[in-house]
């Protein structure tokens, strides 16, 4: 009997970061991962770096007057590669 494994792509869950009235900040979340250390280090990771782009653009901002915009793109998601970007935005 032979077996073939598929490689299913990682389920992405979108969560949204929004901050009155000014700020909307979407980042991804893996779930559904068959091993809940790897999924947890994963997001993890992804959380460190929203927090460290939100940090960055308000380090450079007018407080008080700045809009930030916040989103991910999927560049690979398959064949056990998750690749993706993720972007923030600010004008003052």
């Amino acid at each position: 009997m032979v077996m073939v494994l598929t490689r299913f792509p990682v389920n992405i869950q979108t969560v949204p970061y929004i901050v009155p009235p000014n700020t909307q900040i979407y980042y991804p979340r893996v779930v559904g991962l068959p091993d809940p250390y790897v999924q947890e280090k994963i997001n993890r990771a992804i959380v460190t770096q929203v927090r460290q782009l939100i940090n960055e653009q308000a380090n450079v901002q007018i407080e008080g007057n700045t809009e930030m915009y916040g989103f991910y793109e999927i560049k690979t998601n398959e064949r056990d590669v998750l690749s993706l970007t993720q972007s923030n935005y600010a004008y003052t």
